[in-house]
């Protein structure tokens, strides 16, 4: 029993079998190595413990035994002196026999205080091994949850974008989802933007401004009464470089509020990081990479091949961009009133970035304009596959909802750079924003105001 209760011990924790590390592997990998390190450790200190207490028991056996024998020894001794009548030497056995009683009983405490001492560490090393099954089992049930909330957040983006079933509408994103009931339409880069101002922040309230070129209309009404905002504006553009640095009377009328509107020289993107920006139309820069060999129709051979055209090439950038989050975060502000998007492209992986950071839930509106863009063939230009999946993920993720739409189908440009390529770039202008509050909506008297369409042609 005594070598069985020293030898015996349990292996470290172990996986389910068939289980797997999955999303994205970094956590479980951590986690893995985090278990091994634990082990490494705990291991040889347990085992060295438990060789140290096994070897004291084996030695206190040992004495034990040899006392019991010695004992056994005098009691035949004495049992033959008390049979012959040698009293005195019965009595010197006597003696003996009882400081060997004592010996016996002495080593047979110190046996047992040894073998409770290996009990015990036995059940602390079962109590850690335990332990350490209830954190592995938490970290499996954390993995296990998150792959459920992505497998979810996966076959709602498949929905959306494919228009499937009951929540895969086609035509979501050209629909109004929830009422503005105090409208205004916001001058801003060439165009007008839905702003609702149910429940707005007046003189308390954050602007970020994406995409500015020379037209800062937008963020300069925001300053004034009865907005009284604090504007943030930031493009990399080197148009908006030399604009702000210029001669421009309202370069200079901004440059006199500081505290009120300011230009940073980084755009914004899914993370801070330098990407390639290209040379886009008005002195602009964009993500989008035009084609540079296109077919040319009317130079074809009489086999039927026809001669490439060749583009000019777009001058290549490189700028600095930032996520919103990480702005936020340097800037101290932990709410954003209006987040306006003019980015040429690049809004999609903004918001990207928005939904996937959480950072969305900190805006109460976002602005934007949709550039470059394709309808559904199988219903036509008012169902944008790509958009749905932005809408739905703007309202599961943000409870932001689109509250105005500029035009449902959108409008395509009419550059003639952009026809000789063969593209038909779309374009569109939308604006989102938490449900209004029921004081907002006992306040409206009138239903909501829509101003007439301007493509900016």
């Amino acid at each position: 029993i005594i070598i069985m209760t020293a030898t015996t011990t349990t292996s470290p924790p172990r996986p389910p079998a068939g289980h797997k590390s999955t999303t994205g592997g970094s956590s479980s990998l951590s986690s893995n190595k985090k278990n091994l390190k634990f082990w490494a450790i705990l291991l040889p200190y347990f085992l060295i413990t438990y060789l140290f207490f096994y070897i004291h028991v084996i030695q206190r056996a040992s004495i034990r035994g040899e006392i019991q024998q010695d004992l056994h020894h005098h009691y035949r001794q004495h049992d033959l002196l008390k049979n012959t009548g040698g009293k005195k030497e019965s009595l010197a056995l006597q003696k003996s026999l009882k400081a060997l009683e004592e010996d016996y009983q002495k080593e047979t405490e110190e046996l047992q205080k040894s073998i409770q001492l290996l009990q015990e560490q036995q059940q602390l090393q079962q109590q850690q091994q335990r332990k350490q099954e209830i954190h592995t089992t938490n970290q499996d049930d954390e993995i296990i949850t998150a792959l459920q909330n992505q497998i979810s957040v996966l076959q709602h983006k498949l929905d959306a974008y494919l228009g499937w079933g009951q929540d895969g509408d086609p035509f979501y994103s050209s629909k109004v989802h929830t009422p503005c009931h105090k409208f205004h339409a916001a001058q801003g880069s060439g165009h007008a933007y839905g702003l609702c101002l149910d429940d707005f922040p007046y003189l308390n309230c954050v602007v970020y401004e994406f995409g500015i070129r020379e037209q800062v209309e937008f963020g300069m009404e925001l300053t004034e009464e009865p907005y009284g905002c604090e504007v943030h504006a930031f493009d990399p553009s080197p148009i908006t470089k030399a604009w702000y640095n210029g001669p421009s009377p309202t370069a200079m009328k901004l440059q006199r509020k500081p505290g009120k509107w300011k230009l940073y020289d980084y755009g914004g993107g899914f993370a801070d990081e330098t990407i390639t920006l290209r040379e886009y139309n008005w002195g602009q820069v964009s993500i989008y990479h035009y084609p540079e060999s296109v077919i040319n129709p009317q130079n074809c051979t009489v086999s039927g091949h026809c001669r490439y055209h060749k583009h000019k090439a777009q001058k290549v950038h490189q700028l600095p961009v930032r996520s919103v989050d990480s702005i936020m975060k340097e800037l101290g502000h932990d709410r954003v009133a209006v987040l306006k998007l003019d980015v040429e492209g690049s809004e999609y992986r903004m918001l990207e970035n928005l939904i996937d950071s959480g950072a969305c839930l900190k805006i109460d509106q976002i602005l934007l304009e949709w550039h470059h863009y394709d309808f559904d063939l199988r219903y036509g230009l008012s169902s944008i596959p790509i958009h749905n999946v932005f809408h739905s993920m703007l309202k599961e993720k943000c409870g932001l909802e689109q509250f105005w739409i500029h035009d449902p189908t959108g409008w395509p440009s009419n550059e003639k750079l952009y026809a000789e390529m063969g593209l038909t770039l779309r374009y569109n202008i939308a604006s989102f924003k938490r449900p209004s509050s029921a004081a907002a909506k006992e306040a409206a008297n009138k239903p909501p105001v829509f101003f007439t369409k301007n493509h900016g042609t």
